[in-house]
């Protein structure tokens, strides 16, 4: 996302943030209207009522203002309970299973189908959501294994991405069902395969 340029509080600039909040409040209308397809810059600028200009100055284009909606507008997944490690990880699953279920999850989906054919926007994405995803989870992870939870030999960076992509799967090809029985079921294999390679 390019920088804005600072610009002064006059009656004919409006303060920086407030344009954002009402481009970005365009955006989720837009979105919840007709889903990311709805989200063009043109749309945006007439439902917003800021100029292309602007939306430019702030934004490359249509995805980067989608993935400002999606943490800003859609927030993000649900905090993770205390409790035994199994149930942890299972809640962190089930969280990220609501999250891409719900409104949030096509909008993504819409910019990784842009991503394609844009090496800068893919590492954007991967950096602004898919790493921050495992590395909340690897991070549990990896506290489990100093509180004994699990053994010490666990890769708990690699147990993390292997644990989170059938739901990142399922968002771009519906297979397998993107909830939280999968998201259960998932953490049943991968966990279970961890606990008996440990205690063999």
């Amino acid at each position: 996302m390019t920088e804005p340029l600072t610009e002064p509080d006059t009656p004919t600039r409006r303060p920086r943030e407030r344009v954002r909040r009402q481009v970005i409040g365009a955006a989720r209308e837009l979105i919840e209207a007709g889903g990311y397809a709805a989200l063009t810059v043109d749309a945006l600028v007439a439902a917003s009522g800021i100029s292309k200009k602007t939306v430019y100055r702030w934004w490359d284009n249509r995805a980067d203002v989608a993935l400002d909606t999606i943490f800003e507008a859609f927030g993000e997944p649900d905090a993770v309970r205390g409790g035994p490690v199994l149930d942890r990880v299972r809640h962190y699953l089930e969280a990220e299973a609501r999250y891409l279920g719900g409104p949030a999850g096509p909008v993504l989906a819409g910019v990784l189908a842009d991503a394609q054919h844009r090496p800068a926007l893919a590492a954007t994405v991967e950096r602004r959501y898919f790493a921050a995803r495992r590395d909340g989870l690897s991070a549990l992870l990896h506290a489990a294994v100093r509180e004994g939870g699990l053994s010490a030999g666990i890769d708990a960076d690699l147990t993390a991405a292997v644990l989170l992509a059938p739901l990142h799967q399922a968002l771009l090809t519906r297979y397998p069902s993107l909830d939280e029985d999968t998201a259960r079921r998932v953490v049943q294999l991968v966990m279970h395969g961890i606990s008996d390679r440990g205690s063999a």
